[in-house]
C-alpha cells in the first residue's frame, strides 16, 4: 500500500488547513501593490547630513507609469538644502525608477553640486519600497506610504 497522496488530496488539505480569512491576511504581490499616493522617504547619504523627504506618485494612463513629485530636505552640519523636482517614475514588474529635475531650491543657496534626486527601488508592498538613491553617488533609501491626518 502507497503512503503518497495525490495532488488533489494534498491541494484539499492544505485548503483546509487554511484559516478562512487567510487570503486577506497574505500581503498582496508587489506587481500587484498600487503604489500611487504619498510617500516619505529617507536616505543614508554616509556623512555628516541627514537626507529625508516627500514623494507624491499620481497614476497616469499607462499603469506602469506615474507622475512625480518629490521634495527632498538635506540638512548637514553647515548647510541645509530644501529641493522641490518634478520626476517621472516607470514600474518594471516588482522595481520602481523614478528620474527627477530640480524646480527649485526651496532652501539653501542654488549650486551646482546638489544634483537630481533619482532613485531605484524594489516595491515590497503597497506600504513600503526600498532602494539606492542615486545623485552623487549611491545611497541605501527606503520609501514608506504616508497617511493623511484629518484634525
Amino acid at each position: 500500500m502507497s503512503r503518497s497522496l495525490s495532488f488533489p488530496v494534498l491541494a484539499t488539505a492544505f485548503a483546509l488547513a487554511l484559516p478562512v480569512n487567510a487570503e486577506q491576511k497574505m500581503p498582496s504581490a508587489p506587481e500587484a501593490a498600487d503604489i500611487s499616493g504619498e510617500w516619505g522617504f529617507t536616505a543614508n547619504t554616509n556623512d555628516d547630513c541627514s537626507f529625508t523627504g516627500t514623494a507624491l506618485l499620481t497614476r497616469t494612463s499607462d499603469p506602469n507609469r506615474f507622475g512625480c513629485e518629490l521634495t527632498a530636505l538635506q540638512m548637514c552640519t553647515t548647510e541645509t538644502w530644501q529641493v522641490r523636482q518634478s520626476c517621472s517614475a516607470v514600474r518594471l514588474d516588482d522595481q520602481l525608477i523614478i528620474n527627477s529635475e530640480i524646480e527649485e531650491f526651496l532652501q539653501g543657496e542654488p549650486n551646482q553640486g546638489y544634483l537630481p534626486d533619482n532613485f531605484s527601488l524594489k516595491i515590497k508592498s503597497s506600504d513600503f519600497m526600498k532602494g539606492v538613491l542615486l545623485s552623487w553617488g549611491r545611497h541605501s533609501a527606503e520609501f514608506r506610504r504616508t497617511e493623511d491626518v484629518i484634525g
